[in-house]
Parts: C-alpha cells; structure tokens; sequence
C-alpha cells in the first residue's frame, strides 16, 4: 500500500468564526491572536499541494472524523476535522492513495488548549486534530502502508516538517516514509522598516494555541519568546530524522508580501507594484530582495546536518508549486536547468563543510518539480539544487 498524506492550507467560506472575529475585536489581544489564526489558516488562499490529484476536475468527497469530537480535536469552530481520501495504484506518485487534510485549527496542527476562548468562543486544538486523524487513517489501512509521503503546502508545508517525525512514528518501521514541505519554509527575518514582525505573529500563535509542548525541540516549560523560535524551520529542522525534501523559493511572494514588506512597514504603499509581481520592482527595491534571498539561504544551512534531505529552490515569484499541475509536471513546469557550475555555485552559496557532495548531487538538467521529488523519494538520484538569482530563471509560471 502506497499512500501521500497531504497537508491542506485554503480558504473556508463556511468557517463560522468570522462574526466570532468581530465580537474578539473588543480585546486588544484576542484581536491580534485572531489575526494570527486568519494568517495562517485563510490568508493564503487554496495554497495546496493538489499536484498529485490525476486532474484538476476531479471531485474528491469529504470525510468528516465525527468520532474526533469526543477526544476535544475539533476545528477553531468547534466543528469535526474532515479529509480526503482518493484511492488509487502504480507506481511514483501519479496513482497513489492520496489523502488531503483539511487545515482548520490556524496553528499547523500544533496547538492544545482544553478551554474553549471566552472571547472568541474558538478553539484552539490543532495537535488532537492531527492525531484523531492519523489514527482515522491507521484503522482504514495506513496501518500496512510500505511507502508514505507526507506533504504540504504554505502552512501545510510549516506542518509537514513539524510532524514529519511524528508521521514517521504511526507507520511500520519497514515503510519507506518521507516528508515534502512546499513553500513552507517560513523564515526569520527583520521586514523593511527593522521590526520582527513575524517573530510577533508566531508568538502570539505559540502562546495561544499552546504549541510548545508540540513543536519539536521544545517543550511546554521554555519561555514563549524561546519556544516562539521552534515554529520557524531554521531553528528547529535539525531535529527533524525522516528523510526530508524542501521545495521553496528564494523569493516566495507570500513571504515578501507578509513578513518582509507587511503593511505595518509599508504605510504609504510603496512597495504595492513590487509586491504584486518582482518584474514590478525598483533597482532599490530588487537589492531589497536579492538581501533577502541571502538571509533565506542562510536560514537554510540548518539543513546541513540532514544528510538524507533534498532541495530544489528556484528564483520565481511564487508561493506553493505542486498545487498546480502545470507547475508540479506540466509541459512549461518550472525546472532548474539554468544554473551553470552546481557544485562551485552551492558550496559558496552555502557554505555547507560537511555534505558528501558527490553522493548527494547527481543532476541532470532539466529537472522539473515531479521528477526532482520522485529520483529523491525512491533513492534514485538526489536532488538538491539552488538556483541563480532573479532573474536569470526564464522558466516561472506566471501565476
């Protein structure tokens, strides 16, 4: 049995904690809470990793864990968590079992609060939810899985590498099982205007949804302001033992658009064009972005002691890549074919002393996102692959 467990970050309409919202807006900081759960849960709109769906048109039913509800894992709502569950055969990706799990708790599925909000009336119980699922999906069959990938996209990514261990751990020691976080590779950064916002928001996120007893290399006893660290991938990725693939974007667009250029540190709307599109940008504006594509490579040597992981950053513009199919292996899907000298471009742009390059890099050019992942999953060839910088990379989507 084969299966990919996915990790889901869209939009709800039907979510009832919007006139909730409005009353938790009389406190101060329920509000700005609030608005972290609206950050992580609905402002990154259908950013999922639909890619292995077999088309775009296929309807999918929903299954709703209604027996979860009794265990307290329920939605910030109250409602039940709900999946996906697409049957399927064959080989690499293209026919496997597919489940998407449906993102609704505004923590990554890393909260535990026992009493509902007095505020707002929500509840924060992201980490029950992840459990009560995966043990929906174990007495359905996940239990005899011989090969297991857990994927995500934007929050769902931030989810597959803070579970991708625990994932590990509900399946068979004998399964071949691997995490794939697509732009979920949220970073620590001051934004424009020299103040750490996101370091805000992921307090406020970790103190209220109660994550740090779930958040690997944590615990509950740290102070928030530590604790808060072990929700951005940089500081705690370390500690992540499956077998690991990011997927990301040296210029993600969400993340420029909300951590680096937020509205708070651009009040007369500057950077609005920029934000819009990279081709948009100023030449003061790119230097902006070309030091930020250098704190994002940076933040990415704490992958060096992951021997077993795979890299594929490429300089679009874009946020989430295997949600669409024309990006994930579509005829114009965005590959790393473009970068000249590999292993010189790599080691100076990292650093990286203790990578067994020679083991690790074997490329051919050309790679699209699908046969990266795939030649990584199934120990084929690794993958790790970091592009030139904008705008030498005429294969982006414009999306």
């Amino acid at each position: 049995m084969i299966i990919n467990v996915n990790l889901e970050d869209t939009k709800d309409e039907d979510v009832k904690e919007k006139g909730e919202r409005r009353k938790a807006r009389e406190s101060n900081s329920k509000k700005r809470m609030l608005k972290i759960a609206k950050f992580h849960a609905w402002t990154c709109a259908l950013l999922t990793a639909l890619a292995l769906l077999k088309s775009d048109a296929e309807f999918v039913n929903i299954t709703k864990v209604y027996s979860a509800v009794a265990q307290g894992a329920v939605c910030l709502d109250g409602s039940p968590p709900a999946y996906h569950l697409s049957p399927g055969w064959g080989s690499d990706f293209y026919n496997w079992n597919r489940v998407k799990i449906r993102y609704c708790d505004g923590s990554s599925f890393t909260g535990d609060v026992e009493e509902r909000d007095p505020v707002s009336h929500v509840y924060y119980r992201g980490a029950r939810i992840w459990r009560a699922v995966m043990q929906e999906l174990l007495a359905r069959g996940m239990r005899t899985a011989e090969t297991a990938l857990l994927s995500g996209g934007s929050a769902g990514g931030l989810a597959s590498i803070l579970h991708c261990d625990s994932f590990r751990g509900f399946l068979p020691s004998s399964a071949k099982v691997k995490c794939l976080s697509d732009a979920g590779y949220f970073v620590h950064v001051k934004d424009i205007a020299g103040e750490e916002t996101i370091k805000a928001y992921y307090n406020d996120v970790v103190t209220t949804h109660g994550s740090a007893k779930n958040l690997p290399g944590c615990n509950s006893a740290m102070e928030p302001a530590m604790a808060m660290q072990c929700f951005f991938p940089q500081y705690m990725v370390h500690e992540v033992k499956t077998p690991l693939f990011i997927l990301n974007s040296a210029y993600d667009s969400w993340q420029v658009s909300n951590i680096l250029v937020p509205e708070t540190a651009d009040p007369n709307g500057t950077w609005k064009d920029c934000k819009l599109h990279i081709s948009r940008c100023s030449p003061t504006q790119l230097k902006v972005l070309q030091e930020y594509r250098g704190n994002f490579l940076n933040a990415l040597k704490a992958l060096d002691e992951l021997r077993s992981m795979g890299m594929f950053i490429n300089s679009c513009f874009i946020h989430g890549q295997t949600r669409l199919q024309e990006a994930w292996f579509g005829a114009h899907s965005p590959t790393l074919n473009n970068t000249v000298g590999l292993l010189e471009h790599f080691v100076t742009e990292m650093n990286f002393s203790s990578f067994d390059l020679p083991l690790l890099i074997v490329i051919l050019f050309g790679q699209r996102i699908a046969t990266a992942i795939a030649d990584w999953f199934y120990d084929r060839r690794g993958f790790v692959w970091i592009d030139c910088p904008y705008p030498c990379d005429s294969t982006c989507l414009n999306v």
